[in-house]
Formats: structure tokens, C-alpha cells, sequence
């Protein structure tokens, strides 16, 4: 995910999240970067909602306290 195509970004300081409307018609919301517990909702109705690190998503799945667990789908880098 590229942040330069941002069109505009929201932060909620008392909840630390953050809502970001890219250009293309995506929407991020939830931790900064994104980093952390995150939803993407694409233009195109698919949502990602899950764990992301560095603007990927890490993780995807059921969560209990911010952690993975139950069904899940967890993504490696080859990094």
C-alpha cells in the first residue's frame, strides 16, 4: 500500500486509531502506519480485517485481545 496516495487521513488521538481515504477509494481504519489491528475495506467491497505490519497484512482472522486466535490466515515475508 502506498501512504502517498492518501487523500486524506483522520486521527481519533483518544483511541490512537486512525481512518486514511486513498485515492483509488480504499479506506484503512484503525492502528497508525498502518501497523497493528487494522480493517481495509477496498473499492471493490473486499475487506482485510486482521493484524498489518508495515501496511501489509500480517494476519487475517479471528482475534481474541488482539491476537490471533481461531480461524485464521497468517502471511510470512520472505524478508
Amino acid at each position: 500500500m502506498d501512504f502517498k496516495l492518501a487523500k486524506r487521513k483522520r486521527m481519533n488521538t483518544n483511541s490512537g486509531t486512525v481512518t486514511i481515504n486513498y485515492g483509488n477509494g480504499d479506506v484503512y481504519e484503525g492502528a497508525t502506519a498502518p501497523h497493528g489491528i487494522g480493517k481495509m475495506t477496498y473499492k471493490d467491497g473486499r475487506i482485510s480485517e486482521g493484524i498489518w505490519k508495515n501496511g501489509n497484512i500480517e494476519y487475517e482472522g479471528e482475534l481474541a485481545d488482539g491476537k490471533p486466535h481461531g480461524r485464521g490466515k497468517k502471511t510470512y515475508s520472505s524478508d
